[in-house]
């Protein structure tokens, strides 16, 4: 394809996403499946999640280290969204295959989330959201390959961090 025909394609995917009529998990499968090989991918090192209520007056600083593989960044921000937040900076960062993704995030009034359980389910679905086996045609995580919803592991996050004493 040719530069202004790709900007053409990307300008109607965005419009049909815009307006909910582009199902992002499939369009971002179904790239992840026309560039990847088969194989099973191993995380070399362990992600990590850190919610920070104390460096920002306004927001609530949410930080993820995790190994990168293709669709991380949608895991990753539609997590976010799944908690009732609203992502107001991202600053993203990519170092060979890792990746160091800090958000400034705010509720969906506009407040930070710094209660206790807020911050705990933040980690607990971000947790959640990596954790998922990317194992299968293409290392999608299951979200993408049709697996569990990611309402349905918010749901199973919140449960568990009731369960919790």
């Amino acid at each position: 394809l040719f530069e202004t025909q790709r900007w053409e394609l990307t300008e109607r995917d965005l419009e049909l996403a815009l307006s909910g009529r582009l199902d992002l998990a499939k369009a971002l499968k179904d790239k992840i499946d026309s560039v990847r090989p088969v194989r099973v991918k191993v995380a070399k090192r362990p992600f990590q999640v850190k919610v920070d209520n104390t460096a920002s007056s306004f927001f609530t600083i949410v930080e993820v280290f995790a190994d990168d593989f293709l669709g991380l960044l949608y895991v990753v921000s539609n997590a976010i969204f799944e908690c009732g937040l609203d992502i107001r900076v991202a600053k993203i960062s990519t170092k060979v295959d890792q990746v160091v993704d800090v958000f400034y995030v705010r509720d969906l009034d506009g407040q930070k989330a710094d209660g206790p359980d807020q911050e705990a389910m933040i980690r607990a679905t971000l947790e959640a959201a990596l954790r998922r086996p990317r194992i299968g045609k293409n290392d999608e995580p299951a979200a993408l390959r049709g697996g569990e919803s990611d309402k349905t592991l918010v749901k199973n996050a919140r449960m568990e961090k009731e369960r919790r004493p």
